[in-house]
């Protein structure tokens, strides 16, 4: 039986780290790939991206020998890394004439839909605090912590850079490719109908709803998890 390697990118503020308790519940068939910005985790050192593009063309970098390999392929990404994992599809089908079995979207609207009504990225830090503790899931510690606040909190202004600085462009072609959306009923970030992710791909899209805000995929980690698992079981061979 083959494997399918589940790409995962992470959100906002995160490293990869934030998917490594997803490997003791994912099935046996699924091979998790923690993909790794720059300026975080165990990429601390290297530049931040400058944009989304410029975060698409890093990670191509990074999965190009596991996705050219005619092995089958998933993609994850939740909040900034759907909008990162949308983009990096369509570019890897226009480069490599190659998509994903399934793309799984979490925590946003389509592409299309505008969520942020100002520029976060330069707000002051406590106007910056503000803006994220909205959405919930940054701990105080982390604004209160001298030391914490000088590591993270320019990994979390340059996360919201590429938010902020993200325009959207209508794809030639539609994606050819099955999409799952997860959705809590009370993100802030849901600012409209989350069914017009079904406009993006000739295949099948279904939604999956769960009680609570934002960070909805904390609170529901084991439950998301098997949905992964149950919905990747149809694909293997």
């Amino acid at each position: 039986m083959s494997r399918i390697k589940l790409f995962c990118v992470p959100y906002a503020g995160a490293s990869s780290m934030v998917y490594s308790k997803w490997k003791k519940g994912l099935a046996d068939f699924i091979e998790l790939q923690e993909v790794e910005l720059p300026g975080r985790g165990r990429r601390y050192s290297s530049p931040f991206c400058g944009n989304i593009d410029e975060a698409v063309e890093d990670i191509i970098k990074q999965i190009e020998s596991k996705i050219s390999d005619g092995g089958k392929y998933a993609f994850f990404g939740h909040s900034m890394g759907t909008l990162i994992v949308y983009e990096l599809v369509n570019r890897i089908k226009e480069v490599y004439d190659s998509e994903p079995v399934h793309i799984f979207f979490s925590g946003r609207n389509s592409p299309d839909i505008k969520v942020e009504n100002k520029v976060v990225h330069t707000l002051s830090d406590e106007e910056f605090k503000f803006e994220l503790n909205k959405f919930g899931g940054i701990p105080d510690q982390i604004f209160e912590n001298e030391e914490l606040a000088k590591i993270f909190i320019p990994i979390l202004r340059a996360d919201y850079k590429l938010i902020d600085t993200y325009n959207y462009a209508k794809k030639k072609t539609k994606l050819n490719t099955d999409m799952t959306v997860f959705y809590g009923t009370e993100d802030a970030y849901i600012k409209s109908d989350i069914k017009s992710w079904e406009k993006y791909t000739t295949r099948r899209c279904d939604f999956i709803e769960y009680e609570g805000g934002h960070f909805f995929i904390n609170t529901y980690m084991k439950e998301i998890i098997c949905d992964i698992n149950n919905i990747l079981a149809s694909y293997k061979d």
